[in-house]
């Protein structure tokens, strides 16, 4: 599942790509509003997958926005083929993968959302099981869950915004990020020594969004669809 919400707690449509060579319509019924569904191999998010989410999800969605968009994502760069950053920037959006090893302090979403997504998600499923004698959550049943899911208001503006603030990207706090990815880089160079990979911390550019809803983060939670 590919969240994306931005800095004053607005959200997009969730995307989910299920494991899988076939998309069936029987697995994208009584979804949550807007949802949008495709398919992967390995059920990973790829370079395709991406290419259709940042289109038919992300550009639709923001394209009445004026000014520059910063998207922020997970370091995925296997995610990012020519045509992918050409329709980027035809679009006026910035793409910033995160540095290596600093998701649980820099991406929003880890910050501030999947922890409460992922408490409710366990509760659906608890309920669920109770409720029919399943064992597992199958591609039919899934929508249905995922739209349960939703209305516990775990996908709420303001984890959004504290997952923002809680990252110190909005508010920007360049001082705090650069500290955050010297933690992360210490930690990643002592798991890593024998191997003698150093990881550069970046930062984003304050100039490059403006305002609240011009900041973006997109992640991908998996949850266990059999």
């Amino acid at each position: 599942m590919h969240v994306c919400c931005n800095a004053i707690g607005d959200y997009l449509p969730l995307y989910v790509n299920y494991k899988s060579l076939h998309l069936y319509s029987n697995w994208c019924q009584n979804t949550p509003e807007d949802a949008v569904y495709n398919c992967s191999p390995s059920g990973w998010m790829e370079s395709s997958q991406f290419a259709n989410w940042l289109e038919n999800v992300f550009i639709k969605h923001t394209t009445k926005l004026e000014g520059p968009k910063l998207l922020i994502f997970d370091g995925h760069n296997s995610h990012l083929t020519i045509p992918l950053i050409e329709m980027a920037c035809a679009n006026n959006i910035t793409l910033f993968s995160l540095p290596a090893h600093t998701s649980h302090a820099l991406q929003p979403l880890d910050v501030g959302v999947f922890k409460s997504v992922k408490i409710a998600w366990r509760n659906v499923l608890k309920d669920y099981y109770r409720d029919t004698g399943c064992k597992n959550v199958n591609k039919i049943t899934f929508p249905s869950l995922l739209k349960k899911l939703k209305e516990t208001g775990c996908f709420s503006r303001a984890n959004a915004i504290g997952g923002f603030e809680g990252a110190s990207i909005y508010p920007l706090n360049e001082d705090q990020i650069i500290k955050k990815c010297e933690r992360s880089s210490v930690v990643s160079s002592t798991e890593n020594v024998d191997q003698g990979e150093a990881i550069t911390p970046n930062t984003p550019n304050a100039n490059t969004a403006t305002n609240s809803d011009d900041a973006n983060s997109v992640s991908s939670p998996r949850l266990a669809v059999d």
